[in-house]
């Protein structure tokens, strides 16, 4: 007698628990999270090596007057004196034709060791040939550049309103062709016997 077949045994399920996928996904979350941390500290790494080789790269600002400026490597030192010295036109000529482009940095710095230059103005290298006076300066890009033998050397912004003076932390003054030093950094002046404050000239590349 043949007899109805038995049902085949009930399978057992082999589909893992929602508690292990998500186990299992921490643990790679946890691994990749590692890796990603380990490769960003060895690419910090780097960098700050690089930057420690050359912590200022080339450097090319627009013209105009800047506050707390940072003299960058590839500038050159054209003139640097204190305050109290007697600077002369020709000394002025002899900066611009030692510099290589048509791009001068002439500023002030308040201690001889520092790398930052309180007041600075970027004009072309024209500038220290000038022959105006401070009444009758020339515009180059918003700073009206004045050099007049036997008075003064230096800059100030243009007044744009008519309602507004010029800030006088923005100007520079240092007296030419005459027997003593100064004159104004900023808001500091009187400056003609100070020897801390400096006279700085810098010729920039251009690129």
């Amino acid at each position: 007698m043949v007899g109805t077949k038995p049902p085949p045994p009930p399978t057992t399920s082999t589909c893992p628990a929602i508690d292990e996928i998500k186990s299992t996904m921490e643990k790679l979350f946890d691994a990749q999270t590692e890796i990603l941390l380990t490769k960003l500290a060895e690419m910090e790494k780097r960098l700050n090596e690089l930057e420690s080789c050359n912590p200022m790269g080339p450097s090319e600002l627009f013209m105009g007057i800047y506050e707390n400026l940072t003299i960058y490597n590839d500038w050159t030192l054209l003139y640097n004196k204190p305050y109290n010295h007697s600077t002369t036109s020709t000394e002025l000529k002899a900066a611009a034709d030692q510099c290589y482009s048509d791009r001068v940095v002439v500023g002030a710095m308040e201690n001889e060791n520092s790398t930052i230059l309180n007041v600075a103005a970027v004009g072309p290298t024209r500038v220290l040939y000038l022959n105006v006076s401070a009444e009758t300066p020339e515009e180059i890009e918003n700073v009206l550049w004045y050099l007049e033998s036997g008075r003064t050397f230096g800059f100030r912004p243009t007044d744009n309103d008519p309602n507004e003076s010029p800030r006088s932390e923005l100007f520079l003054g240092w007296y030419v062709d005459v027997n003593y030093g100064g004159w104004r950094a900023g808001k500091a002046t009187n400056l003609y016997q100070n020897s801390k404050w400096r006279k700085i000239i810098y010729c920039m590349p251009t690129f």
